[in-house]
């Protein structure tokens, strides 16, 4: 989905239309790490590579089994593929990094609490392959890929209203009804201070997410539940992937 403004967000899959208020989770001590990213990549190359005969296959790091020793946890989870674009005219900056920028290339993720060791292949398979807005990343490009993994956690409800929360630090999901229907739409924590929104900007753009296009008035704001909710999250690219492959 895409709204009217022109950023490339995140969206959800089908989960997405279950009521919001059913969502309880508070697993503070849960946090995204780089081997969770590091699958993601095995998952997607093993995938890709499984459909093109005669590629020769690289070792993966087989790390699943070790994430979660324990019972495996259930959390809301987005996985998001950005793909490396050289900006022309420029070389690598002081400390000898390339001077990149990051275009998002795939993000579908659950708002519902679900078995991380299902959902982190089922999410970093989907957002590749089955984002709509995009088409399916292909094994040529992964090279060019960085996957992030964030884990979404300490779900409360905006008690003051849609203002309730703070740009940087909270992911919101809004909901309400206007003729008969009804409207939801989430963005994650990084996205209001990633593309310079305040929270008046991602409100407002987040009902033309969920679809309306009526009057955003001072009623339609107040008719609105808010709730905010926050993110650990975990980036690696695919070099850095690679490396542990190959290590």
């Amino acid at each position: 989905k895409i709204f009217s403004l022109s950023f490339n967000l995140c969206t959800t899959n089908k989960h997405f239309n279950t009521p919001f208020c059913s969502i309880s989770l508070h697993n503070m001590s849960l946090t995204a790490d780089v081997d969770q990213c590091k699958y993601c990549f095995d998952e997607l190359y093993q995938y890709l590579i499984s459909s093109r005969p005669g590629s020769s296959s690289l070792p993966t790091s087989n790390i699943i089994m070790n994430l979660f020793p324990e019972s495996p946890p259930l959390t809301p989870l987005f996985v998001t593929w950005e793909k490396k674009k050289q900006l022309l005219g420029h070389g690598s900056d002081s400390n000898g990094n390339d001077d990149v920028q990051w275009n998002l290339r795939g993000c579908i993720g659950t708002l519902q609490p679900a078995d991380l060791r299902v959902s982190l292949k089922q999410y970093a398979l989907h957002s590749a392959l089955q984002d709509r807005r995009f088409k399916p990343i292909t094994l040529d490009e992964l090279p060019m890929l960085r996957v992030g993994v964030s884990l979404l956690i300490q779900f409360e409800e905006c008690e003051k209203g849609c203002y309730d929360w703070e740009v940087g630090r909270h992911g919101i999901i809004i909901e309400f009804a206007n003729g008969g229907r009804n409207y939801n739409a989430t963005y994650l924590p990084e996205v209001a201070s990633e593309h310079g929104m305040t929270k008046e900007v991602a409100v407002e753009s987040l009902v033309r997410k969920a679809g309306y296009r009526g009057k955003v008035d001072a009623k339609l704001l107040s008719s609105i539940k808010t709730t905010r909710y926050q993110s650990s999250k975990a980036k690696v690219t695919h070099d850095e992937w690679r490396a542990t492959a190959l290590a």
